[in-house]
């Protein structure tokens, strides 16, 4: 009988220590998935930031003549005109709405609303600001790009 109780014992104390180690194992993986779940979260939200600004930049360099980038107020925000003189009268508007990055290309005299236009990507805060020949551009709480304007862009209210 002695023979049966210390295998059982030691049947026991294995079976604790295995269950012990997959319980570590079980820990390690959850913290790992989740780490992993954040880093991707954020590269994610940063490769869309970059997209964005460089959609912007490609846009505005497109159209980089005296008098054809203008910054206003359209959509949630802040708005960037684009206006090529030998489309005149249409003009292009990039600017947020409902969270969205949008593009509207349009004569001005429609009066369309900010909802009209085509969504590019999504876009929580854009901020469009001119300081001399410099157009800055900013997605949320990240850093300007500046991108240098043939002539100062007119910022209308």
């Amino acid at each position: 009988m002695r023979r049966i109780r210390t295998v059982s014992v030691d049947l026991l104390a294995a079976l604790t220590l295995f269950c012990v180690y997959c319980g570590c194992v079980l820990f390690c993986l959850m913290t790992g998935a989740s780490v992993y779940r954040e880093a991707n979260a954020a590269a994610e939200t940063r490769f869309s930031a970059r997209t964005t600004l460089s959609y912007l930049t490609a846009r505005v360099r497109s159209v980089n003549s005296v008098g054809s980038l203008r910054c206003t107020q359209f959509g949630d925000g802040d708005a960037l005109v684009l206006a090529d003189p030998s489309e005149a009268p249409y003009v292009t508007y990039l600017y947020t709405c409902g969270g969205q990055l949008c593009e509207l290309y349009t004569n001005p005299a429609l009066g369309l609303s900010p909802e009209a236009g085509e969504v590019i990507v999504p876009c929580e805060d854009l901020r469009i600001w001119s300081e001399g020949n410099l157009l800055s551009i900013a997605i949320g709480n990240t850093e300007p790009i500046y991108i240098a304007t043939v002539a100062t862009a007119e910022v209308t209210p």
